[in-house]
C-alpha cells in the first residue's frame, strides 16, 4: 500500500536512515523543495538589493535637483540685489533708496525659485508679484530675473491647470508688472514693456 501511494520508505524510517545507503553524490544533492526555497530566497534578496539601489538613486537625484534650484535662486537674488544697489540714478531723483524692505522684496522675487519644479505657476506668480511691488515703490530698477527664470521653468514644467490658465496668469502679471513700473516712474515704461514683451 505504501508503494501505491508513492512512499517507498518503511514505517518508522527517518530521512537519515533512508539516505544511509545512498551514494555521497545523492546525499549531497538538495531536495527539489530545498532547491526551490534557495532560489526563492536568492530572488528575494536580489529584489531587495535592487530596491535599495533605486531608493538611493532617487534620493541622490532629488538632492542634486534641490542643489541646482538653490544655486539658481541664490544667483537670481544676488544679481537682482546688486543691480538695484548699484543703480546710478542722479542725486536729484526722488525715488526710494535700497533699504530692508527692498532686500525682502528682492528675496521674495528670487527665493521661491527653490520650488520652481514642484509648483511652477505659483512660483511665477509669487516672483512676479514681488517684482511688481519693487517697481511700484520706485526702487532703483533692476532686471526681473526671478520672474523670467520662473517663466522659463514654467515652460519646462507645465502647470497641471492647463495652457489657458497659464497664459491668462502670465498675461495678467505682465500687465501688472508694466502698470507697477508706470506707477513708480509716473510715466509709461516703454523700455520695460519692450523688454518684457521679448522675454516673457
Amino acid at each position: 500500500p505504501c508503494s501505491l501511494l508513492g512512499d517507498r520508505s518503511l514505517p518508522g524510517e527517518t530521512p537519515a536512515r533512508r539516505n544511509r545507503g545512498a551514494s555521497p553524490e545523492a546525499r549531497r544533492r538538495p531536495s527539489p523543495v530545498g532547491a526551490r526555497s534557495i532560489r526563492g530566497a536568492t530572488l528575494h534578496s536580489r529584489v531587495r538589493r535592487y530596491a535599495r539601489i533605486e531608493v538611493a538613486t532617487r534620493r541622490r537625484s532629488r538632492a542634486r535637483r534641490l542643489a541646482v534650484d538653490a544655486a539658481v535662486a541664490a544667483v537670481a537674488f544676488l544679481l537682482t540685489l546688486g543691480a538695484i544697489a548699484g543703480d546710478g540714478r542722479d542725486a536729484g531723483h526722488d525715488g526710494r533708496e535700497v533699504d530692508a524692505l527692498a532686500v525682502v522684496l528682492v528675496a521674495l522675487s528670487a527665493l521661491p525659485l527653490l520650488a520652481r519644479r514642484r509648483a511652477p505657476l505659483a512660483v511665477f506668480a509669487a516672483t512676479a508679484a514681488a517684482s511688481s511691488v519693487l517697481y511700484a515703490l520706485d526702487y532703483p530698477p533692476g532686471p526681473p530675473l526671478g520672474p523670467t527664470i520662473a517663466l522659463f521653468s514654467l515652460g519646462l514644467h507645465p502647470s497641471a491647470l492647463g495652457g489657458r490658465v497659464t497664459a491668462a496668469v502670465v498675461a495678467a502679471f505682465f500687465a501688472l508688472h508694466i502698470a507697477a513700473a508706470g506707477i513708480g516712474n509716473d510715466d509709461f515704461p516703454v523700455v520695460p514693456a519692450l523688454l518684457g514683451s521679448l522675454l516673457w
